[in-house]
């Protein structure tokens, strides 16, 4: 049996992770404590081997293999644990290189199932070439398609790549993303601070330096703009030469410069299309449609992004291709006039097959579900509203995630009753 561990990379970090730790806790020590030089050193020296036995003996048995369709993860000192994984049950398997990993050649596969709706079943970090080949066998999901798929980084059967974020719209998809959160956060941050430090101080402070406000008014806006520069840069990079590519029923998604991302996906295994655009976008017309799957975008950090920055008028053409079973063109019934801030954005529309949501204030947002992955749903109003036709509608769905639209208020109390007898069917 081909059984397989993590590279060395893992006792390295894990090593420097712990020694940086309790180096912390040494330090503390001795600045509080009457401990001598001599002692320091050798509970310093005593310590820093049990991290490395502990280390050693932890990766070692920390091992994986494939029998029988079924990925088993064995791993523990003490207490011994089992992770089993029918390879049938993997939704996707993500392949990421970070900027010191790619120094040791090294890469992270993270290894998410269908019955998870956040965080990783299992990472594995392995030496390049290994972590291509065990890809190759994870994504393959029964017997039938075992002899016949061949998957790699390097080949490919049938691919078409459907979309390329060229340089341009790249720089601009990072000037305007996250552009009004930015400054609100900014904003928040700098009242915030003045409120902790109390007005009267900062204005001896100011007096006292013999600037006058006109000055610090504008050097903190020159150091408003240094970190809208930051943000741009980050984004930039992060997103750098974003390619979609297609293989027969699945699409693969790269993107990153110093941290490279992998991502495999199946068709088959969406739960709902969302689709966004920021003031910028709506500006210059654009928008951004990501999904909601397991796997892709369960990252804290991370959105599940198809396509970053397209041309609204395409996004039709983009679901009829890849997406026929989210394509809606039923209905779109708006909210109650009386809701007048979001009464632009706000539409509802529902099928056996499909929720379509729309809302938004300054940003606008669609979420196209499907019938099957909706948990429940609910409807709420206030007491002095239980006399009126209209409510907050609120859903959860599978691998939502918390930014995604959830609830839409003004709704008519008929169109509850009807998205009812769909869930219920």
């Amino acid at each position: 049996m081909n059984y397989k561990r993590n590279s060395y990379f893992v006792f390295l970090k894990n090593t420097v992770s712990n020694i940086k730790s309790f180096v912390s806790l040494l330090i503390f020590a001795v600045l509080f404590s009457d401990f001598t030089l001599k002692n320091i050193i050798l509970i310093g020296c005593f310590f820093t081997i049990l991290i490395l036995i502990y280390n050693i003996l932890s990766w070692r048995t920390d091992i994986f293999y494939i029998k029988d369709n079924i990925l088993y993860n064995n791993k523990g000192i003490f207490i011994k644990k089992e992770i089993n994984i029918p390879l049938k049950n993997i939704a996707t398997v993500d392949f990421e290189e970070t900027f010191v990993q790619r120094l040791f050649k090294v890469a992270t596969l993270k290894i998410d199932t269908l019955n998870v709706s956040d965080g990783q079943d299992l990472d594995v970090i392995l030496n390049n070439k290994d972590a291509i080949e065990f890809k190759k066998d994870l994504i393959i999901k029964n017997e039938e398609v075992m002899q016949e798929e061949i998957i790699s980084e390097y080949i490919k059967v049938d691919e078409e790549v459907l979309y390329n974020l060229d340089k341009k719209d790249l720089l601009v998809f990072s000037t305007i993303k996250g552009s009004f959160l930015f400054m609100i956060s900014t904003l928040i941050s700098l009242l915030a601070l003045i409120s902790e430090i109390g007005e009267d101080k900062i204005n001896n402070f100011v007096e006292s330096l013999y600037i006058p406000i006109i000055v610090l008014f504008i050097i903190s806006l020159i150091l408003i703009v240094i970190l809208k520069v930051i943000a741009i840069t980050f984004n930039y990079f992060k997103y750098y030469d974003f390619t979609l590519k297609k293989d027969n029923s699945k699409i693969q998604i790269n993107y990153g410069y110093f941290t490279k991302k992998n991502y495999t996906l199946n068709l088959d295994n969406l739960h709902a299309i969302k689709i966004k655009q920021s003031i910028g976008q709506i500006i210059f017309k654009k928008s951004t449609l990501s999904i909601s799957t397991f796997g892709y975008g369960d990252d804290k950090t991370e959105e599940a992004i198809l396509f970053p920055h397209v041309n609204e008028d395409s996004i039709n053409d983009i679901l009829n291709e890849l997406f026929p079973k989210f394509v809606y063109n039923g209905n779109k019934h708006r909210i109650n006039k009386k809701y007048k801030f979001r009464y632009k954005y706000a539409r509802i529309g529902y099928n056996k097959d499909i929720l379509y949501l729309a809302g938004g204030i300054f940003k606008k947002k669609i979420s196209i579900i499907s019938i099957n992955a909706l948990d429940d749903i609910c409807m709420k109003q206030l007491f002095f509203q239980r006399n009126r036709e209209y409510f907050k509608l609120k859903v959860h769905y599978k691998s939502m995630s918390t930014f995604d639209l959830r609830t839409i208020k003004g709704i008519d109390k008929s169109h509850f009753d009807e998205l009812s007898k769909y869930l219920l069917n």
